[in-house]
């Protein structure tokens, strides 16, 4: 089986891996060589803190693999859900070993800061915000039709891959977010699968219950503020306005 032609075996699969090459010696005998190259050796790679993210790193070892000048044997096989096997030479292992390296690393966190806002018809002060949420306000005014927002509360987190935090106290507001990378492996593009505003009730018993406000999911770029969405206060005279940044 060659790495010209993508299985679909491997498609499927998404898994946690870290990528480390087994020594030399140690060889997997269920690939068969397709090639009398006496360099073809065969190495185990698995992989410990990527998440959802084997395809890449085998599609990493087989562009690399396919890159170098040259002929060679360029072949792998999925044996599991965190290993694969690759056949090539000891130069090109050693370079696919190295790149793999730089991928096995323990999942990088994110500061995440929400800032709430209300918009009403009320003459107010201009808001001292941020430059990112300064900027995303500023935008959203040419769509909103309201004259003043007031600033209710901020919070954040800082999360691997999920996050909740409560914002305000009169009313008070629980988030709830879930997040994964886009990018592989320069990991600079994110995606909310899921960011989740409740306002928080408190019941006759003295728990809690929780009116939900916004879910809904985006992309985002680290760095980058949005506004994530709007949710009517009273009728048509109020808005909660919700913004987010992602931060290192």
């Amino acid at each position: 089986m060659t790495l010209r032609r993508i299985l679909a075996p491997l498609l499927a699969l998404a898994v946690v891996l870290t990528p480390a090459v087994l020594p030399a010696q140690e060889t997997d005998s269920s690939i068969q060589i397709s090639n009398s190259d006496p360099r073809a050796i065969s190495h185990i790679y698995r992989v410990s803190y990527l998440r959802d993210e084997f395809m890449d790193a085998a599609m990493a070892a087989h562009r690399i693999c396919l890159g170098q000048p040259g002929e060679r044997v360029c072949e792998y096989k999925v044996e599991g859900r965190k290993w694969f096997t690759y056949v090539t030479d000891e130069t090109t292992h050693a370079l696919i070993a190295a790149e793999m390296k730089r991928f096995d690393v323990p999942p990088r966190s994110l500061h995440f800061l929400v800032t709430l806002l209300v918009a009403d018809n009320s003459d107010r002060p201009q808001l001292d915000l941020p430059g990112g949420a300064a900027r995303a306000l500023a935008d959203l005014r040419q769509f909103l039709p309201y004259k003043g927002y007031r600033f209710v509360d901020s919070g954040s987190v800082r999360a691997l891959r999920e996050g909740e935090f409560r914002l305000g106290t009169d009313p008070s507001f629980r988030v709830r977010l879930r997040f994964s990378w886009n990018d592989f492996p320069v990991r600079k593009e994110l995606t909310l699968d899921g960011f989740m505003l409740q306002e928080i009730l408190r019941t006759e018993d003295g728990g809690e219950d929780y009116k939900q406000l916004l879910s809904t999911s985006f992309s985002l770029s680290v760095g980058e503020t949005v506004v994530v969405g709007t949710s009517k206060l009273n009728g048509d005279n109020e808005a909660l306005i919700v913004l987010l940044t992602a931060e290192e």
